[in-house]
């Protein structure tokens, strides 16, 4: 399933009622969905992020942790980006 800012909220949840084995999105559309205890995040086993330098950059921290707070405290984690900064290796030596 795919779910992203910019498009129907209502079109997710609905998608939702059926199972869902992958969700691609945006960090702030799964949070919300997740927040509505819409999207049950609890068993999921894999969590990835692509272009992580950007989304781990200040303007994503709080996003970003609330997101992980869904998910099982042994999710696997990964990271994919082209470029490494601090706040990657920040996000790498507090969560993974």
């Amino acid at each position: 399933m795919v779910s992203t800012g910019g498009t129907q909220v209502k079109e997710d949840i609905m998608r939702l009622y059926n199972p869902v084995h992958i969700i691609v999105g945006t960090p702030g559309r799964i949070l919300d969905l997740s927040k509505k205890k819409v999207a049950d995040l609890s068993q999921a086993e894999i969590l990835v992020f692509d272009e992580a330098d950007k989304l781990l950059s200040f303007d994503f921290h709080v996003v970003i942790e609330e997101l992980i707070s869904f998910f099982p405290k042994n999710v696997q984690i990964m990271l994919f980006s082209a470029t490494f900064p601090v706040s990657v290796k920040s996000f790498k030596d507090k969560f993974i």
